[in-house]
This record gives C-alpha cells, sequence and structure tokens, in this order.
C-alpha cells in the first residue's frame, strides 16, 4: 500500500467517524428535547378537557396518579355503617361514605389506586359525582328517592 492510498484510506474512515459522531450527536439532542419537552406534561396534572375540576384540590389528591375515569355509578340502597351500597359498572360493591365528594363535572369519575385493579372499596381512593344546583349531595338525594321507592 502506498502513501496516497493510505492517506485515502484514513481520510475515508474519519469521514465514516464524523459522520457517526454527527448521528449521535443529533439522536441525544433529540432524545434530549423528547424527555425535556414531552416528559413532563405527561407527569404533570391527569387534564380530561374539564379546566374547572383539573383546578380542585380534590382532583390533585385523588388523580395524581391518573388513575379516575368516568364510569356509571349508581346508588343501590342506603347507607349502611358508613358504607354505600353501589354498583359501578355493573360490578355491585360499598364504598365508605367518605370517598364521595361533590365537583363540577358531568361525569361521575372513580379513582383507583391500581387502575385494572378490583372495583372494591380498597382500591377505591375517591368517588366524584356531579355536583347538583344548591349543593345537595347526589348520594344524599339518591338515598332519598330509594327510601320513597321502598
Amino acid at each position: 500500500m502506498d502513501i496516497q492510498e493510505a492517506q485515502t484510506t484514513e481520510f475515508s474512515i474519519r469521514q465514516d467517524v464524523t459522520a457517526s459522531m454527527r448521528y449521535l450527536v443529533c439522536f441525544c439532542v433529540a432524545l434530549f428535547l423528547d424527555v425535556f419537552f414531552f416528559a413532563p406534561f405527561s407527569w404533570s396534572n391527569y387534564l380530561v378537557g374539564e379546566p374547572a375540576l383539573e383546578k380542585l384540590p380534590i382532583w390533585q389528591k385523588c388523580c395524581k396518579e391518573q388513575a379516575c375515569v368516568p364510569e356509571q355509578v349508581k346508588i343501590i340502597s342506603r347507607e349502611e355503617n358508613g358504607m354505600i351500597p353501589v354498583e359501578i359498572e355493573g360490578v355491585r360493591t360499598a364504598v365508605a361514605k367518605q370517598k364521595f365528594s361533590p365537583v363540577p363535572s358531568p361525569h361521575t369519575w372513580v379513582c383507583y389506586y391500581k387502575p385494572n385493579g378490583e372495583i372494591e372499596d380498597d382500591n377505591i381512593r375517591c368517588i366524584l359525582y356531579p355536583q347538583q344546583r344548591g349543593m345537595t349531595k347526589s348520594w344524599q338525594t339518591n338515598l332519598s328517592a330509594a327510601r320513597t321507592r321502598k
């Protein structure tokens, strides 16, 4: 191998290393921007398109792990020993009365400790129900209606 071939080979290797370094730098910058700009939004407040609800401390407390889902909740009968018998998405259970809170939302939100876990009191952090005009608690309203039906 003569000197010119050696220089050409060295130049070719340098070009390959430079191109590889360019790709590596671009990848690192893209990764940094992705983590810096997109990840914080997914870790921040749980946004569901209801600003009045999302500003409430109860929403922050109950949904901090993004484990609140809108679900059908039906009061079955009146409170018994601090527990309210309910049906959540067709599953009957009893939930502690203190876990119910009125919120400015057209939906009933069930907030879980383990989102894919059992529908039972131990796994339910909160039930956020639509607040009625005049601040009547909906579970009390539903209980009154259940009493009159019996």
